[in-house]
C-alpha cells in the first residue's frame, strides 16, 4: 500500500513537471534570430557604439579651455573614430542577411520601427555632438580651427557610419533617415551647422 502511495506521488509530481513545460510558452522567433546569426543586429551596433563613446566624449566635455590642444584632442577623437569605422563594417557585414536578423533590436527580442532606429541614431548624434559643442562653444581656445577640423573628420565618418545604417533598414523597407530629421534637436544641428559638415547633412537629409 505504501508503494502504491508512493507511486502515486511521483506519477503527480512527474504529470505536473511535464504539464508545467507543456504550459511554458515557446519563446517568439526574434529571441533566437541572434543566436543563431552569432553577430549583432544593426539597433545592437547602433547601441554598443553610443555606449562604448560616452567614455571619450566625457573626456571631451571636461576639458577646460587651456586644455584644448591638438594634442589632447586626436587621442580622443581617435578613438571615438575607430569606434565608429569598426561598427560601420559591423553593418555592412550584415548585408544580405535576413529582414528578421536586420530587424531586431538589441537583444533579438522583438522587432523594430523606423522610429525606434531613429532614435537611437539621434542618441548617437546628440552624445558626440554634445560634446563638440562643448569644445567649440569654449572662449579662449588657443587654435580653435585645427581643433573644428578635427571634429569635421569626426563628422564625416559618423556620416558615413550613418549612411550605412540608413541603406541596410531601407533594404528592409524602414525608411530611418524621413524618421530622424525631427528627432534631432536645435543644439545638435547648430553644431552641424558651425562645423559646415556638408557630408553629413547629405547623409542625415538636413537642409540648414
Amino acid at each position: 500500500m505504501f508503494f502504491s502511495k508512493s507511486l502515486a506521488v511521483v506519477a503527480t509530481l512527474a504529470l505536473g513537471a511535464i504539464s508545467s513545460v507543456v504550459a511554458r510558452p515557446a519563446p517568439l522567433e526574434t529571441s533566437n534570430v541572434l543566436a543563431r546569426c552569432g553577430c549583432n543586429s544593426p539597433a545592437g551596433i547602433i547601441t554598443g557604439v553610443t555606449t562604448s563613446i560616452q567614455v571619450y566624449t566625457g573626456q571631451l566635455r571636461g576639458l577646460a579651455a587651456t586644455e584644448v590642444t591638438v594634442d589632447a584632442v586626436v587621442p580622443i577623437v581617435s578613438e571615438i573614430t575607430n569606434v565608429l569605422v569598426g561598427a560601420t563594417t559591423k553593418i555592412n557585414g550584415l548585408l544580405g542577411k535576413d529582414a528578421d536578423i536586420i530587424l531586431a533590436d538589441a537583444d533579438g527580442s522583438a522587432q523594430v520601427t523606423a522610429v525606434v532606429v531613429a532614435q537611437l541614431i539621434a542618441a548617437l548624434c546628440a552624445e558626440i555632438f554634445g560634446a563638440i559643442g562643448v569644445i567649440v562653444n569654449l572662449g579662449g581656445v588657443v587654435g580653435i580651427s585645427a581643433i573644428i577640423s578635427i571634429f569635421v573628420s569626426l563628422g564625416e565618418v559618423l556620416g558615413v557610419f550613418c549612411g550605412s545604417c540608413f541603406s541596410i533598414f531601407a533594404g528592409v523597407g524602414l525608411d530611418v533617415k524621413v524618421a530622424l530629421s525631427p528627432l534631432l534637436g536645435g543644439d545638435i544641428l547648430a553644431v552641424v551647422a558651425r562645423l559646415n559638415l556638408s557630408v553629413l547633412q547629405v547623409a542625415l537629409g538636413l537642409r540648414l
